[in-house]
């Protein structure tokens, strides 16, 4: 509290003031006694020396009776209305005994009687502001409290005060990170304030980040003798218990135990630890001790959640399942028991999937219920409980109606409106869930519940938005209501598949990883964990979470054989073989790709294996054979193909991926022998991803994933039957592919070339080519897939043409256009069709014809002249 010293040396005589100093002096020094002497004397002959009285009012304060204080101050006061200081302590006290709304009102009068450059002014707007920061605060009101303590910060730097207050409102609004960096902060202006680095901890541990919080609380002990020793205890305590709880988690009972009885030793009546034993005992199968244990806790501080959980876990673990389960029965339909409400809800519903219990648990309680609704239909109890077994089994359309009767009967029942919103978020109405939600949040009057409330119904709105496929809408929401409550899981999860719909695999992966410390039974989490694992080439990673859902017995049988399928594919991507047959019919307008068209039919068989291997190194090393055979049917041009090829890719480094690799292609001839093309190529190239901003913008989202890549090639092609055609081709391309939510996909590049010809033939072809692509694909439902392409390029040719009797230089602009679809069938087969549309505009006749086997053999992507070809195809793909 602020009192500051008052010596009236106007008002009162000569011998007065010295008292007055002198008492003054008195009272800093801690001497209220003599003080009151020398002040009770004064007041013998001056009842109204306002100095006096204000030191008479410091005094009580300082002794702990604030009324008293409070009273000889107000009288002081009273004296002389315009003394400010005075005014400046009655708010100090108000502010002290929590009568915020008097000290605000006392402080807005200071800063009426204040000049606005007086200590005192300053010091009222400060206490102003920071008092109705605060009382937004209590309503609820966070955003408006972390700007009015913003304010406060910038005013004042060093104020810790204020800087702790915006770190905790920035915890409640979710800005997590914002608040762990004002907390630091706080550190560094005050190294000594305990508090702080409690709250930092307690961040730290709830967000996951485990060593972090050990962390923070190591810090504080090593400032030494300067850490009262009350506070090096807590600290000490609170890294044992947070290591016993990391201990715990890995399945070591048997030391997490003995780190509990070592803090009870210290600490009797430390809560956490003694949950913390009786979960470990339980762990330890220890049964008996654990029901003492937890007993202990529920007999001492009442309803603890966690108490009651696992005395019940132990109770039905000893074999007491009557006890056990009317504890988890009560819990499950208490609001107030949080998370630990739907474990409970959780842990019945597995006890009734169990042959042994679900007679013991279910039969009975719906017989009795059934009876007493057959004697009075407005037993609301017994309808209670016949809407939650029915709950219980998923037919939540009854459960739905029962709790509808349930309300009718009582509308201002929080648990009735909770459950409905339940319900019929079940069932997908999430307009009638939000309604409930939201009614149970205006009918409750503990601000707890109020808030648990809340983050259900932004939840609730975020799925709703989810299935409307709102994805940043639905982001938002789940992102508010994660700052209300960070570990909830299924907020984690709802994130988790947002955000993999927008394509942030990365924070998906983060989030989806949280969920399965806190809930590892959870197939969904761990399902989309490990496909997303997979997109960015973590297969080590991806296969030990597909491997850990086959150990899930409730894993159903068609997610089993997925599972099974992943695993074999992962396992032959870091190590073995993999392969695929393909079969592709297609009809061309204009084979031999002139003016004068001719149309054909080609079919392709192709077989493909590759051998995949994974180093120490993280270098992926690929040997890849894929034998083909074309035909031609009206030309009867057919041909053997083998490409051979081995390849080497580096997993992420720094940021980047590298790869490159050698190709053998070598096309023959069936029919004709001299019919022959051969061609080497090496490659080098390299990839980053990173987030650009989306041109194309579905999901509404700003940035979305791209890869962006380069590549160099070099390739020496020699064709035996038209030695005009054999050519050096060096191509530089760069490529941005970007993910736009999970449907939705946009590529572009750019492509680089020079063609030279071999040898003293075929001047005409050599050119250097630049092009651009765009492309987009969406997926749609059921496996379908939808893309759309188009494709220029400019040639320019390197010699003069022949046409032109080596004069003129040609130039072309080659235009393309492809559309095509398929159809996966599990992952494993799939069809598909693809038209294709190729323009060519060349500003030069040909000079010289080509046959449509001519074309064919020299594998060129242009021919020289003017032409227009399209060509409609279709085909299958199997792997195994």
């Amino acid at each position: 509290m602020l009192f500051y010293p008052v010596v009236d040396s106007i008002a009162a005589a000569p011998t007065t003031s010295e008292r007055l100093a002198e008492s003054d002096h008195l009272i800093n020094r801690g001497i209220y006694k003599d003080a009151e002497v020398i002040l009770g004397e004064i007041l013998a002959i001056e009842p109204n020396n306002s100095a006096a009285i204000y030191q008479s009012g410091v005094i009580a304060v300082r002794e702990g009776r604030l009324d008293d204080g409070q009273i000889w101050i107000r009288r002081a006061i009273e004296l002389e209305p315009l003394r400010v200081e005075f005014r400046v302590a009655l708010a100090s006290v108000y502010q002290f005994k929590g009568l915020f709304t008097e000290a605000l009102q006392e402080y807005q009068q200071i800063m009426l009687l204040a000049a606005k450059d007086d200590v005192f002014y300053k010091l009222a707007r400060k206490e102003s502001r920071y008092i109705i920061a605060t009382e937004n605060a209590k309503k609820g009101d966070y955003a408006t409290a972390a700007e009015l303590f913003t304010w406060l910060v910038d005013e004042y730097p060093d104020d810790i005060r204020s800087r702790y207050s915006l770190g905790v409102a920035k915890l409640y609004l979710g800005k997590i990170d914002e608040a762990i960096i004002d907390f630091n902060a706080v550190i560094d202006l005050s190294p000594d304030y305990v508090d702080v680095y409690f709250a930092l901890a307690d961040v730290y541990y709830k967000t996951g980040r485990i060593p972090d919080s050990v962390e923070t609380m190591q810090r504080l002990l090593n400032r030494g003798d300067k850490v009262p020793s009350e506070a090096k205890q807590r600290a000490q305590i609170k890294i044992n218990l947070t290591e016993a709880a990391a201990i715990l988690e890995q399945g070591n009972a048997e030391d997490a135990l003995a780190i509990f009885k070592a803090v009870l030793l210290i600490d009797p009546a430390n809560q956490v630890a003694a949950i913390g034993k009786g979960r470990a005992e339980i762990e330890l199968k220890e049964y008996d001790a654990a029901i003492i244990t937890l007993g202990k806790v529920i007999d001492r501080y009442g309803k603890d959640p966690a108490a009651q959980y696992y005395y019940a876990i132990a109770q039905i673990r000893r074999g007491n399942m009557d006890e056990g389960i009317q504890k988890l029965y009560v819990m499950k339909d208490d609001i107030t028991q949080g998370r630990y409400g739907e474990m409970a809800q959780h842990e019945i519903d597995v006890l009734a999937r169990d042959p042994r219990y679900r007679e013991r648990i279910s039969e009975q309680m719906i017989n009795i219920a059934r009876e007493r609704l057959a004697s009075d239909p407005h037993d609301a109890s017994a309808r209670k409980i016949l809407a939650d077994d029915y709950a219980r089994k998923g037919d939540l359309v009854n459960a739905r109606m029962e709790y509808d009767q349930l309300l009718a009967g009582d509308e201002n029942n929080l648990l009735f409106r909770v459950m409905l919103g339940q319900l019929n978020e079940g069932l997908g109405d999430y307009g009638q869930a939000i309604d409930h939600y939201a009614r149970a949040v205006a009918l409750t009057m503990d601000s707890s519940l109020a808030e648990q409330g809340g983050r259900m119904l932004l939840l609730t709105a975020a799925r709703r938005m989810y299935q409307e496929k709102n994805y940043t809408q639905a982001l938002e929401l789940a992102t508010r209501a994660r700052g209300l409550d960070p570990g909830n899981p299924d907020i984690l999860f709802m994130l988790g598949m947002i955000d993999i719909q927008l394509g942030r695999t990365k924070e998906a992966i983060d989030e989806l990883s949280m969920l399965l410390q806190m809930a590892p039974e959870h197939v969904g989490a761990r399902i989309n964990l490990a496909f997303s694992l997979e997109q960015i080439g973590r297969e080590e990673d991806a296969l030990i979470e597909y491997q850990n859902l086959l150990k899930q017995k409730e894993l159903g049988d068609e997610y089993r054989m997925m599972v099974v399928d992943r695993v074999d594919v992962v396992e032959r991507m870091l190590m073995g073989l993999s392969g695929s047959f393909s079969y592709s019919l297609g009809v061309t307008d204009n084979v031999s790709l002139s003016k004068h068209k001719e149309s054909d039919l080609r079919s392709d068989l192709a077989f493909n294996m590759g051998y995949n291997y994974k180093d120490e190194n993280g270098v992926k090393w690929r040997m890849a054979l894929s034998p083909s055979y074309t035909s031609y049917h009206v030309g009867q041009y057919d041909y053997f193909n083998s490409v051979s090829s081995l390849s080497a890719a580096t997993s992420e480094w720094y940021g980047f991926k590298f790869n490159a690799g050698l190709t053998h292609n070598l096309s023959r001839g069936v029919l004709d022998q001299h019919s022959l093309m051969e061609s080497v190529s090496a490659s080098l190239g390299g990839q980053r991803s990173l987030y650009l901003p989306v041109v194309y913008n579905p999901t509404g989202l700003k940035k979305g994933l791209a890869t962006v890549s380069i590549n160099l090639a070099r390739t020496d092609s020699e064709n035996i039957a038209t030695p005009a055609l054999s050519a050096y081709v060096t191509a530089i391309n760069l490529s941005l592919n970007q993910s736009v939510g999970s449907s939705d996909s946009i590529e572009a590049s750019y492509d680089y070339s020079i063609s030279d010809n071999k040898y003293n033939q075929g001047t005409d072809y050599a050119n250097t080519s630049y092009g651009i692509t765009l492309g987009i694909e969406h997926a749609f439902q059921a496996g379908i897939v939808g893309k759309a392409g188009y494709s220029y390029a400019k040639i320019l040719y390197g010699y003069p043409d022949s046409y032109t009797k080596y004069k003129q230089y040609r130039t072309n602009d080659h235009h393309g256009l492809d559309l095509s679809g398929s159809y996966s069938f599990r992952g494993r087969l799939r069809f598909y069709v693809n038209l294709s549309l190729v323009i060519n505009q060349s500003d030069l006749p040909v000079g010289f014809s080509l046959s449509p086997q001519n074309v064919i053999q020299g594998q060129q992507s242009f021919s020289l002249g003017s032409y227009n070809a399209t060509t409609l195809s279709t085909g299958m793909v199997m792997g195994f």
